[in-house]
């Protein structure tokens, strides 16, 4: 199948799943009320996760769909949780000009403003051998403001999958690398329970939710 890829002087090419899936987003839109914004031919969906700053400026929730080029411009990071989890994924440190020019218009700043656990839980370094073991990849990156988190391979990329690799970390594996930490258990036991299998199946205490059907899914999204 091809299509234009782009505005409509660009040339025909081959398209993928992907972008046919936002065609046929686009054409769903006509039998629902919710208008929402179609991705651009080339574009992916990602996971825009928001420090509490942001969060408090523009309204925006902690997690949201977003749509960004396949060559979306960034400093970028592998985690190497997602390596683990065989979903490789990039983390994408936005720019905090904006953020900080905004704070001047805050009453009273959030606490720990710019802090992203979420990023430094994707960051988290699990190799065994390693120095900095249990702790965020690179220590020279500062996981202040906002990422965006993009499939390696260019394909879309669901806000639930990501929400519950976090909660995941948070809830379970947190706490066994402390433990690992501290000589209560070793750095094989943990990794044990560094698994797909393991993440798809578990249900989060505190957001429920069932993974065992990661097909495609259909999201609201923005334009960045």
């Amino acid at each position: 199948m091809s299509g234009r890829r782009g505005d409509p002087s660009s040339e025909y090419l081959d398209i993928d799943c992907a972008d046919f899936r936002h065609i046929l987003d686009y054409f769903s839109t006509y039998f629902d009320e919710t208008i929402r914004e179609t991705p651009s031919g080339g574009s992916v969906r990602a996971v825009q996760i928001s420090c509490p700053l942001e969060q408090k400026l523009k309204g925006c929730g902690q997690f949201q769909s977003v749509v960004v080029d396949r060559d979306f411009p960034s400093t970028k990071l592998i985690s190497d949780l997602s390596m683990a989890l065989e979903d490789p994924m990039w983390i994408c440190e936005i720019d905090r000009d904006e953020l900080s020019d905004g704070i001047k218009l805050l009453d009273e700043l959030p606490e720990d403003p710019w802090r992203n656990l979420h990023a430094e839980a994707l960051a988290t370094d699990i190799d065994e051998k390693s120095d900095s073991w249990g702790m965020p990849l690179r220590s020279h990156w500062r996981f202040d403001g906002s990422i965006i988190v993009m499939r390696r391979h260019g394909k879309d990329l669901d806000v639930e999958w990501v929400q519950h690799i976090c909660a995941y970390y948070l809830e379970v594996l947190r706490p066994l690398f402390a433990m690992s930490l501290s000589g209560e258990i070793s750095r094989e036991g943990v990794l044990a329970e560094v698994t797909r299998e393991k993440i798809i199946a578990w249900i989060s205490v505190k957001t429920p939710g069932d993974f065992t059907n990661l097909g495609p899914q259909r999201a609201f999204v923005k334009s960045l």
